[in-house]
């Protein structure tokens, strides 16, 4: 199905890609408006994913994987990780968050996003995280679910 295409971890050299890949992922689950609309400072933004990404590739407290169809990036899933208090269900409390599982409009259906998720979990697993999050959209339950995640409620958040 993804014949061509690279899977590989993220790296430094990718920073661009990243950035942009990123952006489009924004862009895509909000609505499909420009980042202008959905940022004050599209400036800033671009320069705080820049940071962060600059910071946390190749560190414990992060995973990224691409997937690459001849050098250029179709396909990511970032999950930065976190320390919490032990819970039940999660006895050393490290846990992930996914985030941008994106597919370049013209790769989707060819099961990138799928792959790139089976490679973060067996990674998270092996760096022993016990707990895996995500946020998901229609389109996207599905992949999810036969994947093993079940979906979860009362959440709330506030933005300061």
């Amino acid at each position: 199905m993804c014949t061509g295409i690279v899977f590989r971890q993220a790296t430094v050299e990718d920073l661009d890609q990243l950035v942009a890949a990123r952006v489009a992922f924004i862009t895509a689950v909000r609505a499909s408006k420009p980042i202008e609309e959905l940022v004050p400072d599209v400036d800033q933004f671009i320069s705080l994913q820049r940071e962060y990404l600059t910071e946390h590739l190749g560190t414990d407290q992060f995973i990224a994987f691409v997937a690459e169809d001849v050098g250029t990036i179709v396909g990511t899933v970032y999950a930065p990780i976190f320390q919490s208090l032990p819970r039940p269900n999660n006895p050393d409390g490290r846990w992930a968050k996914v985030v941008s599982v994106y597919t370049d409009p013209a790769y989707q259906g060819q099961g990138i996003a799928t792959q790139l998720m089976e490679m973060l979990l067996t990674e998270v697993g092996q760096r022993g995280v016990g707990r895996v999050e995500l946020e998901y959209t229609d389109i996207a339950f599905k992949v999810y679910e036969r994947l093993g995640f079940e979906e979860a409620t009362r959440y709330m958040e506030l933005n300061l």
